[in-house]
């Protein structure tokens, strides 16, 4: 919320209280929020109407590259080995730890999988590429010995 709002986190867990204090979004799980269709619908057409496209394109900026950013972060640390794309600026460690990482990753899914279909092609191309680790271990069977698995 914060990369797309344009904000700091803790400015965008201000904003999320007051949201969720007037009953507009529902924090599902420890700080994960969503809303109805309904107001997702009417956020979209309120959006269309009062925001200018430069705005609307800048915020989709942000939050695609915060995706890809995060991403990157948590492919370099889970997933070394694989020779990947990286982000033009990889910037800090987001995770303390793989268990930090895979958790994340793994709850973001639905949302990166979105990013990767609703963004621009080289959105979901980036994207795509940093993801190959994670769908290699979502889909791999454990090699048997004596025999080797390849990506």
């Amino acid at each position: 919320m914060a990369a797309l709002a344009g904000t700091t986190p803790d400015g965008a867990a201000a904003t999320l209280d007051r949201l969720s204090a007037a009953h507009l979004v529902e924090e599902h799980a420890d700080g994960r929020y969503t809303f109805r269709d309904l107001l997702r619908a009417h956020a979209a057409d309120r959006a269309a109407e009062e925001d200018a496209e430069p705005e609307r394109v800048a915020a989709l900026t942000r939050l695609f590259d915060w995706c890809r950013h995060t991403v990157d972060a948590a492919a370099r640390l889970l997933y070394p080995e694989i020779l990947r794309l990286t982000a033009a600026d990889p910037g800090p460690a987001a995770f303390t730890s793989s268990t930090a990482a895979l958790a994340w990753l793994d709850a973001e899914r639905p949302n990166l999988v979105a990013a990767v279909v609703h963004g621009t092609p080289g959105v979901g191309w980036t994207l795509s590429d940093l993801l190959r680790g994670a769908h290699s271990r979502s889909v791999a069977r454990p090699a048997t010995a004596g025999t080797r698995r390849t990506a």
